[in-house]
């Protein structure tokens, strides 16, 4: 499978991931409109980056259609802070995902987990979603959730988030790696998954991503 990494934030989460090997080898290109930390790590793992230079819009999304198109690129992963617009959205429907860190519907928009803190909710946690023409308004695809203990530093907190989003980045790419993610008529399924009460939603069930962990810094 050929993956489009599509950032224009430091690349965290795309750069811990990129630790196992199977994604690793999975990611195609990695792309920004603008010079970013998500570039400056993929040159260090060795993917190819191209730079789109449109700001935003119909423009950077028709070109970045057209390079996914040329690459032969299967799946486009976004951590980027910009709506995606016209025919792409329909060209890689369901195959266009993008990773958000709260419990959609709540606290969409930039700053997802600084919203979520601010609103005092007793969760916290992350979203992956199909991309459609709204901020953050698609099917969820995977959401993970973990109590928001006021007692732990808001570091660490937000560190709970990251190791999601790694964890959930390593388990879609598998799921879409095998052939497992379907869209039906409420938006996205995924074969063969649980829906036991666990952090994530639908279970995890790939081995690196149960078993991937990033310690805490501090």
């Amino acid at each position: 499978m050929r993956v489009a990494i599509v950032a224009s934030t430091s690349g965290s989460v795309y750069r811990f991931a990129s630790r196992v090997p199977f994604v690793r080898e999975q990611i195609a290109l990695v792309v920004s409109d603008r010079e970013c930390g998500a570039l400056a790590a993929a040159r260090q793992l060795g993917h190819p980056t191209v730079i789109l230079p449109h700001a935003g819009g119909l423009a950077f999304s028709d070109a970045l259609r057209e390079l996914a198109d040329a690459q032969g690129i299967d799946l486009i992963v976004s951590f980027y802070t910009r709506l995606f617009h016209g025919p792409l959205l329909d060209a890689y429907e369901g195959r266009l995902i993008n990773f958000h860190p709260s419990i959609l519907p709540a606290c969409p928009g930039r700053d997802g987990f600084g919203d979520t803190i601010r609103a005092g909710t007793r969760f916290i946690g992350s979203t992956v979603h199909l991309v459609d023409t709204g901020m953050d308004t698609g099917r969820p695809l995977i959401q993970a959730s973990a109590p928001n203990d006021p007692a732990l530093p808001l570091a660490e907190r937000r560190h709970r988030v990251f190791v999601q989003q790694c964890r959930s980045l390593v388990q879609v790419i598998r799921w879409y790696a095998d052939g497992r993610v379907r869209l039906d008529a409420q938006g996205v399924n995924v074969a063969d998954t649980r829906f036991d009460l666990a952090e994530f939603v639908p279970n995890l069930d790939c081995i690196e991503a149960i078993a991937f962990d990033a310690p805490f810094p501090g």
